[in-house]
């Protein structure tokens, strides 16, 4: 029996705080025969410093994706991710850090196989990645392995381009790492970001469902495409000056 632990942040711009994807995955490990959900983890994602950015991004037009956030976050603090896990007997952790050496004992307490890491910015280092026996897989929010970095989805949808995601065993080296599943949401036609967040939610899981699919099946992980590029193309979050370029363009954020 494999041991699998998902692992997201408390508090995410995702319409719904990925509700939506931790209720089908749960429906999926649900009689399996080989492997188990050990639980789900969610990291912390903001404090102070950050709330203070977050309440700043309607001054650069930044509207929808703020209201998730703080919508998220009252639903995070009044419990409704836990009330979830409880629905379906789910065990759910916080950590601040999942490096944190309690959060490093507890995976090794657990006997955790595999980390499924689902939109965190924790950097995690090689002494955790080495706790899992089949160690830790990541949904990386750009089309691997050519575009790296943060937002690359975004970025490819203000310059019209293919935007999407992609599952990848994780290594030191952010963004690399085996890849397993590469999947494209939109053409670059679409200009709504919180519209493509959702479709891009339901293709996350059926990704990961067909991986954990190819899991149970050969109790390994499955084959995958060498993670590399010439040329990789990094994006990192957007400034303020091309938050307003991106609207000016018709992005609606």
């Amino acid at each position: 029996m494999l041991n699998i632990l998902i692992v997201t942040s408390q508090v995410t711009y995702v319409p719904g705080n990925y509700q939506i994807l931790l209720k089908e995955v749960f429906k999926y490990f649900e009689n399996r025969q080989n492997i188990r959900l050990t639980g789900v983890v969610s990291l912390k994602s903001i404090d102070r410093s950050s709330l203070k950015k977050i309440l700043a991004l309607p001054l650069v037009g930044v509207f929808d994706l703020t209201k998730n956030l703080l919508k998220n976050l009252f639903n995070y603090q009044r419990g409704k991710r836990q009330k979830l896990c409880d629905q379906f007997n789910i065990l759910h952790k916080n950590f601040d850090d999942l490096n944190q050496e309690k959060a490093k004992e507890w995976l090794r307490e657990e006997k955790v196989d595999l980390i499924i890491n689902i939109r965190t910015r924790c950097l995690y280092k090689k002494d955790l990645l080495n706790i899992p026996t089949l160690g830790c897989v990541n949904f990386h929010h750009g089309l691997l392995p050519h575009y790296r970095g943060t937002f690359c989805d975004l970025y490819a949808l203000f310059e019209g381009r293919e935007a999407g995601f992609s599952l990848h065993h994780m290594e030191k080296k952010v963004d690399s790492g085996i890849i397993y599943d590469v999947v494209i949401v939109d053409e670059g036609k679409e200009k709504n970001y919180e519209a493509y967040l959702k479709k891009a939610e339901m293709l996350e899981v059926l990704s990961l469902t067909k991986f954990l699919n190819l899991l149970e099946k050969e109790k390994t992980l499955p084959s995958g495409i060498p993670n590399q590029s010439n040329k990789p193309i990094y994006t990192k979050n957007p400034t303020p000056g091309l938050i307003k370029s991106m609207r000016s363009q018709g992005m609606i954020l």
